[in-house]
């Protein structure tokens, strides 16, 4: 799938540990099962986690610098992740209100 804009969904093996959901960007590694790599928002803030994909994206596809600021213009705004991935979750059972969504992107 290349670069895209996700939520990581992380499950605790017990009761006492919850479901945690951290928004990232995630870019994948060509090639069948080769992985992907994510870029939490918790860890670089929303900037820094697309900054950082965008040039581990450019790095992987061997992109050059003028291809990189073609990525960097298609930064995303933060309502993708509070409107569109979110209901995205919903739809799947994980209960997730906007307010937490816009708080973890915030949190940087």
């Amino acid at each position: 799938m290349g670069f895209r804009a996700a939520f990581k969904v992380g499950r605790g093996r017990k009761d006492h540990y919850g479901t945690y959901i951290t928004p990232c960007f995630v870019v994948a590694n060509p090639g069948y099962g080769k992985g992907e790599k994510r870029f939490l928002t918790s860890v670089y803030g929303f900037d820094g986690a697309f900054a950082a994909a965008a040039d581990h994206y450019c790095k992987v596809y061997n992109l050059n610098d003028q291809e990189l600021e073609l990525v960097l213009a298609k930064k995303p705004s933060r309502d993708l992740f509070v409107h569109t991935l979110r209901l995205g979750l919903l739809k799947r059972g994980h209960i997730i209100t906007a307010a937490e969504v816009a708080r973890q992107l915030e949190a940087l």
